[in-house]
């Protein structure tokens, strides 16, 4: 009743049709007819439950699905969009020719297949076939063997634009395979890599070569394990990147507000120049991937890192910047673990810098040698006017020093001690 329906229409242009039942040849024979006789130019055609007639696999694919390809054939049609079945065979070797007439023809293969066995199988074919356009496999159970064959495939496959493997306990390993492939492919535009476990790892290793991959515009990573160290790794390899690219890091370990001031303050043409990142589980790993970050960045003025996980080695890379920083005016490392180490790092940093104006190191376990290497720095720095050393362990020799530094100065204005009782 439907194709009696659509063969007297007159108006139809566009169709979208799935034959949501086990349909055969006979089918599509059926709609080819009509559809020779109809007004319809764009077609899409979901065949995923396409049977094969009975002794069909001694068949080669092309004869099996003759009657898809004279569909194809039709001179009405300019775009076209098939959703196949899973049928490996098709997929490796059923190439029918994109007429002239037709703008465009697209292939896509809907989710469905279950495991890494059937991944590997599906990899076998990918290397071959050259229609493909679409793959999606979300929730295919592929974990880390599945990542890898289809990475294999990917660094041979030169149609797929468009690869989805959301939901598929991706891990590190998997996501590493992937961007190894990447580094080679040349037609994937988007990969979807939502809902997996890939960490820092396996982001670091997608960042490298999305610094030199020309071809991905677009690129999910939502709902993963990534941190800091990744997610700065991701976007400074998008301001890296020749062409336009999206990194979608949407709830990760980081909040996502943190994720968007960083791309506001590392992504491309960054002007923030506040960037606040309190109570974000930042270790040491995390402020040397900040650090790294900042010694490219010439817009940020504020740093607050209030409330983290920051020790002496987070605090010695934080250091090395402010040596060569020149724009920076106020990091605040209030409630961190940067203890004396650390603090002797940034005296270090301040006899250079000439920038600084404010420092807050309040509650970071500095106990009075740290104090005597932040009095001795003063006595050389001229620009710092605010620094808050309150809650810390400084004894009466370190807050004397600090107060001597004080009086020998004229341009720091502030400085908050309370010495600890001895």
């Amino acid at each position: 009743m439907f194709l009696d329906a659509l063969a007297k229409a007159r108006l139809v242009n566009e169709l979208d049709i799935t034959f949501d039942w086990k349909c055969d040849k006979r089918d599509l024979e059926a709609l080819r007819d009509v559809l020779a006789k109809s007004t319809v130019s764009i077609l899409r055609l979901d065949i995923r439950k396409l049977r094969s007639s009975f002794g069909s696999k001694l068949l080669s694919a092309s004869i099996r699905y003759a009657a898809l390809t004279r569909i194809i054939d039709l001179p009405n049609m300019k775009l076209i969009h098939i959703v196949q079945p899973k049928d490996y065979d098709m997929i490796s070797s059923f190439h029918p020719k994109k007429p002239a007439h037709v703008r465009r023809l697209l292939f896509e293969l809907g989710h469905g297949i279950s495991g890494p066995r059937e991944a590997g199988d599906l990899a076998r074919a990918l290397k071959t076939n050259s229609t493909l356009v679409t793959l999606d496999l979300r929730g295919s159970c592929l974990s880390h063997s599945g990542a890898v064959a289809l990475a294999g495939a990917l660094k041979i496959n030169s149609t797929l634009t468009s690869l989805n493997l959301g939901n598929n306990s991706i891990a590190d390993s998997g996501a590493q395979a992937l961007a190894e492939a990447l580094r080679s492919n040349s037609s994937l535009t988007s990969l979807y890599l939502q809902s997996n476990v890939i960490g820092d790892i396996g982001a670091q290793a997608l960042a490298e070569v999305l610094k030199i991959n020309i071809t991905l515009i677009h690129m999910d990573l939502k709902t993963n394990k990534i941190e800091l160290p990744g997610a700065l790794a991701l976007i400074l390899a998008a301001t890296i990147n020749p062409t336009s690219i999206s990194v979608d890091l949407m709830d990760n370990c980081l909040r996502n507000d943190r994720v968007r001031a960083l791309w506001e303050t590392f992504g491309p043409h960054s002007t923030a120049s506040v960037l606040t990142l309190m109570d974000s589980s930042i270790n040491d790993n995390g402020a040397q991937a900040l650090a790294e970050a900042l010694k490219t960045n010439s817009s940020l003025l504020n740093l607050n890192l209030y409330d983290n996980l920051i020790g002496s080695e987070g605090a010695r890379a934080l250091a090395d910047v402010l040596k060569t920083n020149s724009t920076m005016i106020a990091l605040g490392l209030e409630y961190n673990s940067i203890g004396s180490n650390g603090a002797q790092a940034l005296a270090e940093a301040l006899k250079i810098n000439s920038t600084l104006v404010t420092l807050d190191l309040h509650n970071n376990s500095i106990g009075s040698s740290g104090a005597l290497a932040l009095a001795e720095a003063l006595n050389t720095n001229s620009a710092l006017t605010d620094l808050d050393l309150t809650h810390n362990l400084i004894a009466f020799d370190g807050a004397q020093a600090l107060t001597d530094a004080l009086k020998a100065r004229s341009t720091l204005t502030t400085v908050n001690i309370h010495p600890q009782r001895a």
